[in-house]
């Protein structure tokens, strides 16, 4: 589950030990991620998300 981004960019990326990228995801929500679709027995999950670094309550 992801939270609410509000106004912000963000994406999951569900990727392989090949570094083949199975899944992108954009935005809040419930994701499933099947670990039968990546068929590799390793799997790297990784969030991005923007921040304004202009504004202190980002960076903290």
């Amino acid at each position: 589950m992801l939270p609410d981004a509000r106004t912000r960019y963000m994406s999951v990326t569900g990727t392989d030990e090949y570094n083949y990228i199975n899944n992108i995801f954009h935005g809040s929500g419930d994701f499933k991620l099947e670990l039968l679709c990546f068929k590799t027995n390793f799997v790297m999950v990784t969030v991005r998300f923007s921040v304004d670094s202009t504004f202190s309550e980002d960076i903290k």
